[in-house]
């Protein structure tokens, strides 16, 4: 009988610390926005994109935090590359590499500057972190390929695909 009381009167309890929590968040919160003075953010995930051949992969996610008015931002994308290409080098196996590249909020829509790339030969170990921030930004984009390891020129590329696009 008492164990039944003391977990009725414990659930009871904590409901009442729920039911009395969540009002005094709600309210910090609204007062917060309510003065204007807030930014606004933004979360998502990108990927599995992969090279054309599907021996390079990158996957990850997007922050991104706008200012108060809404006309400037921080991106922040982080991810992961992977190398699939289990072959050697003697035997023509190649390294992951991908590619992003950057809209700039005002610019004409067809103008995308080359943003970082990354290159990772290492198929046999654990994939390639990846970090990096653009500011007053309204688009990215990344596209996976394979690369020599010692060539500057990348192949057997995927498309461009979207990680992060604004939304107005």
């Amino acid at each position: 009988m008492r164990r039944s009381i003391r977990t009725l009167l414990g659930v009871t309890a904590a409901a009442g610390i729920v039911a009395l929590g969540v009002p005094a968040l709600a309210t910090s919160a609204s007062a917060s926005t309510a003065g204007g003075s807030s930014t606004t953010t933004e979360f998502d995930y990108y990927g599995p994109y992969f090279s054309a051949n599907f021996k390079a992969k990158v996957k990850g996610s997007v922050f991104v935090k706008w200012n108060p008015h809404h006309d400037t931002n921080k991106v922040n994308v982080k991810g992961d590359l992977y190398d699939l290409d289990y072959r050697t080098f003697d035997q023509g196996g190649k390294c992951a590499y991908v590619t992003f590249k950057v809209h700039h909020l005002g610019d004409p829509g067809f103008k995308w500057k080359t943003g970082p790339t990354y290159r990772w030969c290492g198929a046999d170990k654990a994939p390639r972190h990846f970090d990096f921030w653009k500011f007053h930004v309204d688009g990215v984009k990344a596209q996976v390929c394979q690369i020599g390891k010692f060539s500057h020129y990348p192949t057997r590329c995927g498309d461009f695909k979207p990680v992060y696009f604004a939304k107005f």
